[in-house]
């Protein structure tokens, strides 16, 4: 099925060149699950890249059912380690897992039906309505899973896919895989650094040398099954073959006769029996250390799944912090050593690092009697990682702050630039501009090929200028004067009450509008941020049969115009500020909605316009104390029929003790405004009934926002 001949690589040229692949020769039968191990840094992702058809090689060729690999292929599926950065956290799990198959020619009903089967095979199909951040790190690798599945690949690559969980995790997802493997006959190619996992879920372990990569060892697995976790791990076979695959990785000489009962080492024919392969892209170039462990690293995901799919207990890696993740993309970097065996990110050999009494003899070095004691597996769960996390969290921003200060994804919009190159356009010192980059590789906003010379990533291209919803402006108003200050004085705030930014400059909307630049910085923020919030909320909710939408402080009315495009028969008022109201005039005739809209100008301390079947609060009441909200929805309630609607869209606080965008929002509500404040649907509840509402039902929107909907009593 998989034939791959003669496959070489190499990056860059000169003296300088490095060699990742040096001649690979592979054969891989259909409905095999193949396992592919070797050194950190040997030339792993660069083979599942090219197999992926996302590199072209330097020579050779890969074949699948016959027909040379170019490009991707329709008929392949790749699931990728880093979950939080394969799955859309705007979309639904459903949608999520549907996406690729608008590339089958489905029609949104199969697509739908097929999602649904996927998410079932996998025990998330309860699971389906909600969205990605709402997962732990487990149910969301189980999500990239349930894609893959959905698509019916002839061929599964697996890059590292379960390397970024905890280790009962890691266990119950090496199950699942050999179960859908089962069910569908696929072929899985998964890469791997854990040995144990490769001879546990493998029908053949293929080892190989340090870049330039070759194969040093293609080893049947013939464990009786069905597979177990416990049983498996204990029979002699399986401790057998773990060893033999350790001393091949390790490069260390195997033991004699004797010590394995004169058992030969069991390596497969040039043509594999079905059955194994499950690999997937990784990470091209990897920097020194990407593989180490230190504080602030998410890898302690402590999530354990219920035969239900839910979840019973969560940690830090259900929502993965940026620049959790230590290896970014760039799995095999030409730099010195990077070929060199290193320690697994939540595994610790003893002996590997730390010598002692005995220590060369049992590595198998000249004079050994007898094969290496099998290392014991040791999960390294840092009760204080969430603490160091947070304290590296200023770091990473910092390094996105000066990325988007400078503007340097503007000048990579167009391809790589090297880091010199980089300095001169964005008039920055070349070497504290490298550091900064190795920062951002590291947290997969950029990633790079060749050593000093980057490119965006997806991520990265959203702090570009140009792109819709850009994140630049939010970057940028962090790091203004007075924000930075209020951020800062949180702990006087909490001392006093008042929030020390307010005491300093006085309430927000005045500073902004006393210092041009800092408000036209947070105007675009706003801007920004409307944008696919909007669109968001027209799609979510069902304007059918409503005649007039009343959008009170809607701004320059991104949130109403969004729902008059996609909903012809609908007109519009736009209530705001008269300074505000000429802004979006201008904005909806640029839109050629003006003959759909009314403008009116006042205070909705004072009033609201009459007349309107649905009202529309966008961040409005999180602004403003629990008294001033009363009263803002008391003049809506005197202005709404009885048979209208109230949606307020807002960053709703989970009762939960759970991660969640709403509680970001509220430090920086704490910090900034003194009484505005991010609320719990029973904190809105009430503040509904007090105005002559009640809650009726709360959408859920992509990050973290919902429309709570709320009617007249």
């Amino acid at each position: 099925m998989l034939e791959i001949s003669n496959l070489t690589h190499t990056y860059g040229s000169g003296p300088s060149a490095h060699h990742a692949l040096g001649g690979i020769d592979l054969k891989v039968a259909e409905g095999e699950l193949v396992c592919i191990v070797g050194p950190s840094g040997c030339g792993k992702s660069t083979l599942l890249r090219s197999i992926a058809g996302l590199l072209r090689p330097s020579g050779g060729e890969v074949l699948l059912n016959g027909v040379r690999i170019e490009q991707t292929p329709d008929n392949l599926a790749v699931v990728f380690q880093d979950y939080s950065r394969s799955l859309f956290p705007w979309m639904s799990v459903a949608d999520n897992v549907a996406l690729p198959l608008r590339r089958k020619g489905m029609d949104k009903k199969q697509r739908r039906e097929a999602a649904v089967e996927a998410l079932s095979e996998v025990g998330l199909e309860k699971a389906a309505g909600k969205f990605p951040w709402q997962l732990s790190g487990g149910m969301q690798q189980r999500v990239s899973i349930a894609r893959a599945l959905a698509y019916r690949p002839a061929l599964m690559l697996m890059d590292e896919p379960f390397g970024s969980v905890d280790a009962q995790t890691r266990e119950d997802l090496e199950d699942l895989t050999l179960r859908v493997r089962s069910m569908h006959n696929m072929t899985i190619l998964l890469i791997t650094h854990d040995i144990d996992e490769s001879v546990y879920v493998g029908d053949r372990v293929v080892v190989l040398s340090k870049s330039p990569a070759g194969i040093v060892g293609d080893l049947r697995v013939d464990l009786p099954g069905p597979r177990d976790q416990i049983t498996t791990r204990e029979h002699p076979d399986f401790v057998h073959l773990r060893g033999e695959v350790g001393r091949l990785v390790r490069g260390v000489p195997g033991p004699p006769d004797s010590a394995a009962g004169g058992a030969a080492p069991r390596s497969a024919p040039e043509t594999a029996t079905p059955g194994a392969d499950t690999t997937g892209p990784d990470t091209d170039v990897p920097t020194p250390d990407a593989d180490t462990t230190g504080p602030g690293t998410d890898d302690t995901d402590t999530t354990t799944s219920d035969a239900d799919g839910t979840d019973t207990t969560t940690s830090d890696a259900d929502t993965p912090a940026s620049g959790a993740d230590t290896t970014g993309p760039d799995g095999e970097a030409p730099e010195p050593g990077a070929g060199d065996p290193e320690p697994e990110t939540d595994t610790i050999e003893p002996g590997a690092d730390t010598p002692k009494p005995g220590a060369d003899k049992d590595r198998g070095v000249p004079g050994d009697t007898g094969p290496a004691p099998r290392p014991e597996r040791i999960h390294m769960s840092d009760p204080q990682a969430p603490i160091w996390d947070a304290i590296g969290g200023i770091s990473r921003f910092a390094a996105l702050a000066t990325m988007a200060e400078l503007g340097c994804a503007d000048e990579l919009r167009d391809g790589p630039l090297s880091v010199d190159e980089l300095a001169l356009r964005c008039g920055a010192n070349p070497s504290s501009l490298a550091r900064v980059f190795r920062q951002l590789a590291a947290m997969g906003v950029v990633t790079t090929t060749t050593p000093g010379v980057y490119e965006l990533t997806e991520a990265g291209a959203a702090l570009r200028s140009d792109v819709p919803g850009s994140l630049r402006p939010a970057v940028r108003m962090i790091t203004e004067d007075g924000f930075w200050y209020g951020m800062g004085k949180v702990p006087q705030t909490v001392r006093t009450g008042t929030s020390a930014f307010v005491e300093r400059f006085g309430p927000l909307y005045g500073y902004l509008k006393g210092r041009p630049e800092a408000g036209a910085l947070f105007d675009d923020y706003m801007t920004a941020r409307a944008q696919p919030f909007a669109t968001a909320v027209a799609s979510r909710y069902d304007f059918s049969g409503v005649g007039t939408v009343v959008d009170v402080a809607g701004g320059k009315g991104h949130i109403l115009a969004s729902v008059l495009k996609s909903n012809p028969e609908v007109g519009g008022v736009l209530f705001d500020q008269e300074q505000v109201v000429g802004g979006a005039k201008e904005f909806f005739a640029e839109a050629g909605l003006e003959d759909r809209c009314k403008f009116v100008a006042g205070d909705f301390f004072a009033s609201v316009p009459a007349g309107g079947d649905v009202y529309l609060l966008g961040s409005v009441l999180h602004n403003w104390s629990d008294d001033d909200c009363v009263r803002i929805l008391g003049n809506v309630r005197e202005a709404v029929a009885d048979d209208g609607r109230v949606l307020l869209i807002e960053a709703v606080v989970p009762d939960e003790d759970v991660p969640h965008i709403s509680k970001d929002v509220d430090m920086r509500m704490l910090a900034l405004f003194g009484e505005g404040m991010e609320r719990s649907g029973s904190q809105y509840a009430e503040l509904l009934d007090k105005a002559g509402f009640r809650l009726n039902r709360q959408l859920e929107l992509p990050g973290g926002f919902s429309i709570v909907e709320a009617l007249p009593l």
